[in-house]
């Protein structure tokens, strides 16, 4: 107690505000002090804030982030308070913004341990997530705080800032990928040489309402009234929803394709009357496997994403771009936009597994394995993987920079999304 009251006196006198905060988020009572012969730590939600072996060389590790000699830095999650000391001791260091992710978190180690030292630095501005709203570099993040994360704020930037520090694996990853992808892209090039390009397409209904159509799970509830909204409407879908529009009489005008396996969009369209799609165009990716574009029974148009493996084609065959970060979802909203869309609303387009179904049409799946979780429009915990968080942040990145579009969401069931509230057309 007499450790709490020496921080808050420090606290509330510089930054009186957080009286309220810790009022509106009460400190955490899963906690576990945790001691070594070497070190102090704590473990809240099972989760160990710092090292029980090493705090000192952990927090060295995590600022190094930061290049020696910046004079401004910002730290996500306070933890114990040793990345904010390792990078206090430089003397170039003239602003530090520590940005507590979560107050729950902050409170609860301001009861065990002191932090008084830089807490009373004049160079540390103290930040919560709605005041930061944005990653900013240079950066260090204590990733045990990031995962205690409750709030939606505080969910959103947690997201973005994992996404950042797995830039570096992801670059790795996408480079082997690549040279798998590479020979199926040089396969395809006769086709890219012969299909038109996608910016045929663009302001082909200008000033139009369009629905963008994924295959998350909420698509199956969608089909009741979608066949009826659709009227008057462009309709963009992904390869997966496919065979679910069809189901209830929903003819798309224009699919989208990016996935390389084979079977894992020919499946899509296996026993389907693909005479219907006859008059629809497949906007493709050159990575799309060839038996799939010689299957396509409809005209094509091809289009580049800023993938690496387009790089050397583009300059042979140049072709119009979509904006792509890993999800069909995001080239399917990129080309409504283009195409003219100034209203757009996302179906299925949920980011996670509500209802434990992986994709619409699927059946139920355990989740409980599941450590990883978004929020829904309803404000309750989905469950998801962090691929698809990531897309969800990227999608939302998207929309931030399209000020001149409308977008909705159609279902609170589905993921929420950054400035796509609820569509007034299908309130739930």
């Amino acid at each position: 107690m007499e450790c709490l009251s020496k921080n808050l006196q420090i606290l509330l006198k510089r930054w009186p505000r957080w009286q309220e905060i810790f009022r509106q988020s009460p400190a955490r009572d899963d906690v576990q002090p945790e001691q070594t012969d070497s070190e102090v730590s704590l473990r809240i939600g099972g989760l160990l804030l710092g090292s029980r072996y090493n705090r000192w060389e952990e927090a060295w590790q995590q600022a190094s982030l930061v290049p020696k000699g910046s004079e401004e830095a910002w730290v996500y999650g306070s933890g114990l308070g040793d990345l904010p000391r390792a990078l206090l001791q430089r003397k170039s260091l003239k602003t530090l913004r520590v940005v507590v992710m979560e107050p729950r978190v902050f409170q609860t180690v301001l009861g065990h341990f002191d932090q008084t030292d830089w807490l009373q630095d004049p160079r540390v501005e103290l930040l919560t997530p709605p005041e930061a709203n944005e990653v900013h570099h240079p950066f260090g993040a204590v990733v045990p705080e990031l995962m205690l994360v409750e709030k939606v704020d505080g969910a959103r930037l947690r997201d973005r800032i994992l996404l950042e520090l797995n830039t570096p694996f992801i670059g790795e990853n996408q480079g082997a990928t690549n040279e798998a992808v590479r020979e199926q892209v040089d396969r395809n090039r006769e086709r890219v040489l012969q299909d038109p390009d996608v910016m045929a397409l663009r302001g082909g209904t200008p000033d139009c309402e369009a629905f963008v159509v994924g295959a998350g799970p909420t698509l199956e509830a969608a089909l009741s009234w979608l066949p009826e909204a659709q009227e008057g409407r462009l309709v963009v879908a992904v390869d997966a929803a496919v065979r679910l529009l069809l189901s209830a009489g929903i003819i798309p005008d224009v699919i989208v394709a990016i996935d390389s396996h084979r079977e894992g969009i020919l499946g899509h369209f296996e026993a389907l009357p693909l005479e219907i799609l006859a008059q629809v165009p497949l906007v493709y990716f050159p990575r799309v496997h060839p038996d799939v574009l010689e299957a396509y029974p409809g005209p094509r148009f091809v289009s580049y994403s800023e993938e690496m493996v387009y790089q050397r084609l583009a300059v042979e065959i140049p072709r119009g771009k979509l904006f792509s970060s890993g999800s069909v979802i995001h080239p399917a909203t990129d080309l409504a936009v283009q195409m003219g869309a100034r209203t757009l609303i996302l179906v299925g387009a949920d980011f996670s597994y509500p209802g434990e179904v992986i994709r619409a049409g699927d059946g139920r799946f355990d989740t409980d394995h599941l450590r990883h979780w978004i929020y829904n429009g309803r404000g309750e915990k989905v469950p998801t993987q962090p691929n698809l968080r990531g897309y969800l942040r990227d999608l939302e990145r998207y929309i931030e920079r399209h000020p001149e579009v409308s977008f909705f969401n159609h279902s609170l069931d589905a993921a929420d999304i950054a400035n796509a509230p609820l569509w007034p057309g299908r309130a739930q």
